[in-house]
């Protein structure tokens, strides 16, 4: 009863822990992304034609 009681408790730390991984993956590769597109728009200003 222990030993599945144990094997219970390691699967969800496993489950929760690589879901909160996820999450943090997600934000940096937003945050990279963010800041990638920011450059990119600072080296090519966009044309105004009159």
């Amino acid at each position: 009863m222990a030993y599945g009681m144990n094997a219970g408790i390691m699967t969800l730390l496993v489950v929760i822990l690589s879901m909160l991984s996820l999450i943090v993956s997600f934000f940096v590769f937003i945050i990279r992304r963010a800041t990638r597109l920011e450059t990119a728009s600072d080296l090519n200003p966009p044309s105004v034609s009159t």
